[in-house]
């Protein structure tokens, strides 16, 4: 089975899935009350594995696709300008096929006796056996990787513990379920996640503590359904969730802000389009957001929002590309965002097929309202951005052929990465300046 297709088999599956849990769920979402974090933890206990060595410093981390492993290698090449050597990339893990050797078995896998790993996820299928995997995430210290693994439709989040470059630790965030990872307090120990409900008894908005392995609920009255949580960010000072609510096809969605014993509060709501990300400004000023239409079509135009948390004013900036997982990112300094444009708006196939995209990397300055290109799409696919410390953003461009990892500055200036031809996704920038 192509990407292409298995995309449309899991946009499809759960489409079907999220209509079937909503209606087993809704009596349930029409209770009133305050939104507070419940005080009851639950504790959980998590296999661990450990991955080999990976280098001192910097750090870049990322996906490649075929196969679907995880890869790692020095990031000192961004800092000199130079193209990181094929023999520095090293594999972590690798999902779908047994792996060999360094392969260390996922927690909860099971190791044959000739020595190759079958994980779980592997095991319980996918698209055709396809497994993907998702976005990355650091935690602000450095210390945590959280992993989106797409077995199938839904999705399994890993942790990855690099306190010890010697001897990094695997873990799954959750021991069981699916769930989606929403994004990392400031404090690094703590994460939001919305947990499916199968094979949980609490779904919902969770705060997990990934050190303890405990996890509190947040209530969220009003959600029909934990599918239809879409984003969730705490706030810089660590005191606020705002989240965003999808009721089902042809409902629309919301945004609420709730803090811990508080009301909930609702900050935005629109009738015919679906909030993809949230992400607060390095300075809490401001909130950003992207929606696109409520529709079948699972690639689409979508804006670019931001909200004013003193007054809460409600502005609409540009038009960025939509339905591929990417949220706009903040400059350092919260002056700017950082977003993918679709450029072929009108190509019909790009709105089903990830690999039919032409985009190009934008930036939006909020003072001036003024719309910059960092990069052209040049005809070619430019996705999956990511921040570095110096303000440089690394991604992943079909541009000279296989998806490489790329880099651009914010003045435009543009470099390749990798060169060895085999596909690459997400790439996460790891910072040893902040890891404790």
């Amino acid at each position: 089975m192509t990407p292409d297709k298995a995309n449309r088999l899991q946009v499809g599956l759960f489409v079907l899935l999220f209509s079937v849990v909503a209606a087993l769920t809704i009596a349930l979402a029409q209770r009133t009350g305050s939104v507070a974090i419940a005080q009851e933890e639950t504790t959980i206990t998590r296999a661990t594995t450990d991955l080999p060595p990976v280098p001192a410093g910097d750090l870049l981390l990322f996906a490649s696709v075929d196969p679907p492993a995880l890869l790692a290698a020095p990031a000192s090449s961004i800092e000199r300008g130079a193209l990181i050597p094929p023999d520095q990339i090293q594999q972590l893990i690798q999902w779908g096929d047994p792996v060999e050797e360094h392969a260390p078995a996922a927690a909860g896998t099971e190791t044959e006796q000739d020595g190759s790993v079958t994980s779980p996820e592997e095991v319980k299928g996918g698209h055709d056996g396809l497994t993907m995997p998702g976005s990355l995430f650091s935690s602000p210290d450095g210390r945590f990787a959280a992993v989106q693994l797409y077995p199938g439709p839904m999705a399994v989040v890993l942790l990855v513990d690099l306190a010890d470059r010697n001897k990094p630790v695997l873990s799954r965030l959750t021991p069981e379920g699916f769930g989606r990872f929403l994004g990392w307090h400031p404090d690094s120990r703590h994460a939001l996640y919305v947990a499916l409900d199968l094979m949980v008894s609490d779904p919902g908005l969770w705060v997990v503590d990934v050190v303890e392995g405990t996890h509190q609920r947040i209530e969220t009255p009003g959600l029909v359904a934990p599918e239809g949580l879409t984003a969730a960010p705490f706030s810089p000072d660590g005191a606020t969730v705002v989240y965003a609510t999808h009721g089902g096809m042809g409902t629309g969605s919301e945004l609420w802000t709730v803090t811990e014993g508080g009301e909930p509060r609702k900050l935005w709501s629109d009738k015919v389009t679906v909030v993809g990300s949230l992400s607060y400004s390095p300075d809490g000023k401001y909130i950003a957001f992207n929606n696109l239409l409520d529709s079948p079509v699972p690639f689409a135009k979508s804006g670019l929002w931001v909200i004013e948390t003193e007054s809460e004013q409600t502005s609409f900036l540009t038009v960025m590309d939509g339905g591929h997982g990417q949220q706009p990112l903040w400059s350092r300094d919260s002056a700017e965002l950082y977003f993918v444009r679709r450029d072929n708006l009108d190509d019909t196939t790009a709105d089903y097929e990830t690999e039919a995209l032409v985009s190009s990397i934008r930036a939006f300055r909020l003072e001036e309202r003024e719309e910059r290109e960092l990069a052209s799409s040049d005809g070619a696919r430019q996705i999956d951005l990511s921040l570095t410390p110096a303000g440089e953003l690394v991604f992943a461009s079909n541009r000279g052929g296989a998806a490489e990892l790329w880099v651009v500055s914010p003045d435009g200036n543009l470099r390749q990465l990798t060169i060895d031809g085999n596909a690459k996704r997400h790439p996460l920038f790891i910072s040893a300046s902040t890891q404790q």
